[in-house]
């Protein structure tokens, strides 16, 4: 299992015109379970590279995918919310964040809830009230931290460093900025960069 794992995961790294492939990868060895995660991973990068449109239709079919799975259900739902954002309908965003708040909190998925925290942290900055980001976005801290996840860690670091900026906070900003320089250079992180998302 783990060279199917490898396998598929290098389709992924290779970039979105392999996505196709990992979706034949993952029904040749029967992990169609899978797909719904695959999907909405494509979803991400596809909206990273501006095409919204396609965005939307991928985290929809990652969500009708993971109708059985809650774990699933959660990262298409988190996925619908960051999308909902970028178009600037934050009302839709908070809604479809909600739910990947409320699924994987259940599911007691630490990854999917500290990313759901972050993401509605950031609806609330981007609504302009940064002080209410900063309970959620502590919050996706210490469950990274409890988890052992220094890259996230790292990157919430960096995430409430630029809300204390914008909430004119400046010595928290530096501590937190300091953090996460530490953390990023304890783990050797090549190219400094976390998808606060995921």
């Amino acid at each position: 299992m783990v060279r199917t794992a490898a396998l598929c995961q290098m389709f992924l790294a290779a970039g979105p015109c392999y996505y196709e492939s990992a979706l034949g990868a993952y029904k040749e060895l029967g992990l169609a379970h899978e797909k719904a995660r695959l999907y909405a991973d494509w979803s991400l990068t596809v909206h990273h590279q501006g095409d919204e449109e396609r965005a939307h239709n991928l985290a929809r079919q990652a969500l009708h995918l993971g109708d059985s799975a809650g774990d699933r259900q959660a990262l298409a739902h988190n996925m619908l919310g960051i999308l909902a954002m970028s178009q600037g309908d934050l009302d839709a965003a908070r809604h479809h964040l909600a739910r990947s708040l409320a699924l994987a909190e259940d599911l007691e998925n630490p990854g999917a809830h500290a990313a759901a925290l972050n993401n509605l942290a950031q609806i609330w900055d981007a609504a302009g009230d940064t002080a209410r980001a900063v309970a959620p976005s502590e919050a996706a801290l210490e469950l990274c931290s409890a988890q052992g996840d220094r890259h996230r860690e790292a990157g919430l670091d960096s995430n409430l460093a630029d809300l204390h900026v914008d909430g004119g906070e400046a010595n928290a900003a530096a501590a937190h900025l300091k953090q996460a320089a530490a953390i990023f250079a304890e783990v050797d992180d090549q190219d400094g960069l976390w998808q606060p998302e995921k």
